[in-house]
């Protein structure tokens, strides 16, 4: 038996079985607890801001090359967390953390 037949019988086998990981219908989700909006201050809004600016300039070159985002929109959707970030960044340098959001 050469390397590509060996190959194409393991991957039938695998689909023929039952033990093949399947997403769950319903997925339970990360966190049940709610959070009130001033639970955070400006400095950890900032943290998460620039950890998921990092987690998108990793991620979006990969949805671009397949085709699941485009490259423009990919970029304005990262320049407007940057610009989320600097905004953050001037309210922390300006002393201005006791203004807490008040949006609702």
């Amino acid at each position: 038996m050469n390397w590509n037949s060996y190959v194409s019988a393991a991957i039938i086998k695998l689909r023929r079985s039952k033990a093949v990981w399947r997403r769950p219908s319903n997925p339970t989700p990360v966190s049940t607890k709610p959070y009130s909006i001033t639970e955070f201050d400006l400095k950890s809004q900032l943290a998460e801001v620039r950890r998921e600016i990092q987690m998108r300039r990793y991620v979006y070159p990969k949805w671009v090359a397949n085709g699941t985002l485009q490259e423009d929109d990919a970029a304005r959707r990262i320049a407007a967390m940057d610009a989320v970030a600097e905004t953050l960044t001037g309210l922390i340098r300006s002393g201005d953390e006791r203004q807490q959001p008040n949006l609702l």
